[in-house]
């Protein structure tokens, strides 16, 4: 004869007592152990969407974040950037005193490193701030022979 043990006496009371609840149904009913990953899940419904949607994320934002910058190699494409967004000066430009200042930028403006010189790459002969207000970033960015006009406040940059 087998010995039971207190698991096995709880089991077969559970077997017994739903039997009896289900005694007009043909098939019995029997309660299964619960596994305790299960049972976290019911304490907290909202784990299993929060990680699926935590791993989304992860996946899909790098990939938003690694969008490539606008190349500008030239001073008309220079005058064309918009008010936001990123960029990346990929030549030397030289103003022929055609640009003409942005309003407020809020993006990245940045020059990128000349394989020849080991330098970033330059805006030359600028006569007007590249910008108004300058809330975005600028970075690596090399002025040269920059000459401009304006009140006390007026800068290269902004």
């Amino acid at each position: 004869m087998r010995k039971s043990t207190i698991c096995d006496i709880k089991t077969y009371c559970l077997r017994i007592k739903t039997r009896r609840q289900y005694a007009g149904n043909t098939q019995a009913i029997r309660r299964q152990p619960v596994d305790s990953a299960e049972k976290s899940a019911k304490k907290m419904p909202f784990v299993r969407p929060m990680s699926i949607a935590v791993m989304l994320i992860m996946i899909l934002l790098p990939a938003m974040a690694l969008a490539d910058p606008t190349e500008i190699t030239n001073i008309t494409q220079l005058n064309n950037i918009g008010t936001s967004g990123d960029y990346i000066i990929t030549a030397d430009i030289a103003d022929d005193s055609s640009y003409t200042t942005k309003a407020t930028f809020t993006g990245t403006l940045e020059a990128a490193i000349d394989p020849t010189t080991n330098m970033p790459f330059r805006i030359s002969g600028l006569s007007a701030p590249l910008f108004a207000t300058l809330t975005g970033t600028v970075k690596n960015l090399v002025l040269e022979d920059v000459a401009i006009s304006g009140g006390a406040d007026a800068g290269a940059i902004a």
